[in-house]
């Protein structure tokens, strides 16, 4: 909460010099570092659950009573992660998009 009070501040602050282009500057990094840090965080967490795609000894051990494929395995993992991700991407563009 603290982030747009600092902005709101500093704005009002760029907005009372007689140049606009030192405004447009701030106004262009501002946008790039709302668009590049969840990009970063996604990729990071990305990076961290890539090794929970494929399946492991324990997956096997645990479903191997049912009469599942190594194909369907991997489509239900694949299927999770993908919606974790999204859901991840989701929250971290949320604060930055209101």
């Amino acid at each position: 909460m603290l982030v747009p009070i600092t902005q709101f501040r500093k704005y009002v602050d760029l907005s009372a010099l007689p140049d606009g282009r030192l405004y447009h500057i701030h106004a262009m990094s501002d946008g790039l570092t709302y668009t590049i840090f969840p990009m970063l965080l996604v990729g990071f967490v990305t990076a961290l659950l890539w090794q929970q795609l494929f399946p492991e000894n324990r997956d096997y051990l645990i479903l191997i009573p049912l009469p599942l494929s190594r194909l369907q395995m991997f489509a239900a993992k694949f299927s999770a992660l993908t919606v974790f991700i999204g859901l991840f991407v989701t929250a971290c563009n949320l604060f930055p998009s209101l």
